[in-house]
């Protein structure tokens, strides 16, 4: 009984939505389907569970393309952060990584470019530090040689105020 109702549903249904507007067989095929649903209560519910089931399905498909397209993004906005990183860029592939993490909070690559970025930047640090020790170095020998003992003191003293600051780990 159901499953013949619902054939007969079907196939005025499909009358209905396949003939022309102004044609009145069109017309009387969108009643005839519409009858059967008054007369039939239980139709009425398996059409109504299966609509939702059919856009819970949608929704379902809707979500898991979004997500696709949010894992492409990410690979490319990785991708392009990877490379920023290896060409020393390290402000733009911090940029592309914070766009990774709004997408993909967590996400476990970016994090590391991240962590490898921030210690290239305490190496850059360090070697810039460096590199003014020795020129206090250098102009502190300078003025020694040249006698000037105040302005080689000043030299050594700014030494020791780098190296006495603590350093950011």
């Amino acid at each position: 009984g159901a499953y013949l109702a619902d054939d007969i549903h079907r196939r005025w249904k499909k009358r209905a939505e396949s003939g022309s507007p102004d044609d009145p067989w069109t017309q009387k095929a969108k009643n005839r389907a519409e009858e059967l649903i008054q007369v039939i209560p239980a139709m009425r519910q398996r059409l109504v569970e299966k609509e939702t089931m059919e856009l819970m399905r949608d929704a379902a498909e809707k979500q898991r393309i979004k997500k696709l397209k949010e894992i492409k993004e990410c690979e490319g906005h990785l991708a392009l952060a990877n490379k920023l990183y290896n060409k020393g860029e390290y402000k733009q592939a911090i940029d592309e990584i914070n766009l990774v993490l709004s997408l993909s909070p967590g996400n476990e690559s970016a994090l590391k470019i991240l962590d490898n970025i921030e210690t290239k930047l305490k190496e850059q640090e360090k070697k810039a530090n460096l590199r003014q020790i020795q020129q206090y170095y250098q102009d502190g020998i300078k003025y020694y040689q040249q006698n000037d003992l105040q302005a080689a003191k000043q030299e050594f003293g700014k030494i020791v105020e780098l190296t006495a600051s603590p350093q950011k780990e």
